[in-house]
């Protein structure tokens, strides 16, 4: 009998979670609406993947992240995977070289990607087009999307933080009983 290693269980794992959150993210009524705006609660998912697995795989889940992403937003295809994967890999790397991986770096560096992807979405899915009042909007809008979304990052890091060891305990025995 074949047993199947751990790395595909966990990255499997992974992306069910993953798809399950983008599921949540773009159906309407799965998740509350404040003042009719929805989190994306898929930004934090791929940085913290990027914080606990590194620059690759960071990468690959910005990329599936964002790709899904750009089908159901109706937005340039492969502009929110570019943005996400880059942001993966700068993390991953940046967690790997720069700073520790704990709860604070997980708020500096998901809030800024956040802010960044929104910040990008705004500029040149709104700024550009030139529709009206584009401050109100950013503000009214975004900066709302920005902070209800931030707060999924630290479910999202301490999830991660427990899964990690428990992916690798598992692992150590292939053996069936």
């Amino acid at each position: 009998m074949t047993i199947i290693p751990y790395k595909y269980l966990k990255w499997t794992f992974y992306t069910a979670i993953l798809l399950l959150i983008y599921y949540m993210q773009f159906t309407t009524g799965l998740m509350p609406e404040l003042i009719g705006i929805r989190p994306l609660p898929v930004i934090p998912f791929v940085i913290c993947v990027a914080m606990y697995e590194g620059e690759v795989y960071g990468g690959v889940f910005g990329i599936i992240a964002g790709l899904l992403w750009d089908f159901s937003a109706n937005r340039v295809l492969g502009f929110n995977a570019i943005v996400l994967m880059i942001l993966g890999i700068a993390v991953g790397l940046i967690i790997t070289y720069l700073m520790q991986n704990n709860i604070y770096s997980a708020m500096i560096l998901c809030g800024s990607s956040i802010f960044a992807i929104e910040l990008f979405d705004w500029f040149f899915y709104y700024l550009l087009w030139g529709y009206d009042k584009p401050i109100y909007v950013f503000f009214r809008y975004y900066i709302l999307i920005m902070i209800y979304t931030s707060a999924f990052i630290p479910g999202f890091h301490y999830f991660f933080k427990w899964i990690k060891p428990q992916i690798k305990e598992g692992s150590q025995d292939n053996s069936i009983n």
